[in-house]
C-alpha cells in the first residue's frame, strides 16, 4: 500500500512526501521519501529484496 502527503511550506514550495507500507506475515515495514518542488521517487528492487528477506526469517 502506498500514499502520498501534500502540503506548501512557504520558503520550499511543495512539499511532497510519498509513504510506502509493506506487510510480510506479522511485520509490518515502512518507508518514505520527501521531496520539495517535485513529487518523490523510490525505488521498489530495495523494497522487494527486504520483504524477501523477512519472510525468510519468519519462516526459520
Amino acid at each position: 500500500m502506498q500514499f502520498r502527503e501534500y502540503s506548501t511550506v512557504v520558503d520550499l514550495g511543495k512539499r511532497d512526501e510519498l509513504f510506502i507500507v509493506v506487510r510480510t506475515g506479522n511485520i509490518i515495514a515502512t518507508y518514505t521519501s520527501l521531496d520539495f518542488g517535485r513529487p518523490p521517487t523510490f525505488p521498489t528492487e530495495p523494497i522487494i529484496e527486504q520483504a524477501e528477506r523477512l519472510r525468510d526469517a519468519q519462516d526459520k
